[in-house]
């Protein structure tokens, strides 16, 4: 898993979250999606702190709203040179 980037929407609770941490820990670069800006800013800092893997972000998009899908996948166009992982978590 290390050296892989993976995406991971819903990735506040749950099974998101828990899918998103254990990436984080296996070495992989984890980028989790989700509407509520500042619960992702909390539980990046605690994936990053329960897997001491720096390589954790947040994207902020509601995917039931085309607009937002369209916008994150331009800005994870312009950011990444590829994606290794897409995990559909959302509902």
């Amino acid at each position: 898993m290390a050296h892989k980037i993976f995406l991971v929407s819903g990735a506040t609770d749950g099974i998101g979250r828990a899918t998103a941490t254990e990436l984080a820990r296996a070495g992989g670069e984890v980028i989790l999606v989700g509407r509520d800006r500042a619960k992702a800013e909390r539980v990046v800092g605690k994936i990053k702190r329960d897997s001491d893997n720096e390589h954790v972000s947040f994207e902020v998009a509601d995917l039931s709203l085309q607009s937002d899908l369209h916008a994150l996948a331009s800005r994870l166009t312009n950011r990444l040179e590829h994606l290794d992982v897409l995990i559909n978590n959302v509902g």
